[in-house]
């Protein structure tokens, strides 16, 4: 089995993810805790195919070092998907840059959540 499609993107991390608030504890684990300045950690990601999903067959579940950290949102999921198999990679992971952000602690209550950035180009 061949390895995962690489995506190119243009270096703007302007694709966002959702349902990160239910995988902070993974964040938080990939980028070594918060911080006081928070993080904004350059990773590579994986986006899989999670058609099991009991929420949404065609979810795309986004996956760093491992771990899930949540998901592309549902319209973005299915068009992703069209644009994969339309370049011949239909149902094949995809790895693409991405940026963890957020993810600080100030002191005195003031925190961040952490939050996923991809870098996903217009074609696979």
């Amino acid at each position: 089995m061949a390895g995962p499609v690489e995506l190119d993107g243009p270096g703007e991390y302007l694709s966002k993810i959702v349902g990160e608030s239910h995988y902070q504890a993974a964040l938080e684990s990939i980028c070594g805790g918060k911080t006081p300045e928070g993080h904004e950690l350059e990773v590579k990601a994986l986006l899989v195919h999670d058609d099991n999903n009991p929420h949404d067959s065609q979810a795309i579940k986004v996956e760093i070092q491992g771990k899930t950290v949540g998901y592309l949102d549902r319209q973005q999921a299915r068009d992703y998907r069209k644009k994969l198999a339309m370049a011949g990679f239909k149902g094949r992971t995809a790895r693409c840059d991405a940026i963890i952000v957020g993810g600080w602690d100030s002191g005195n209550g003031d925190t961040g959540h952490f939050g996923v950035k991809l870098d996903i180009g217009t074609r696979a």
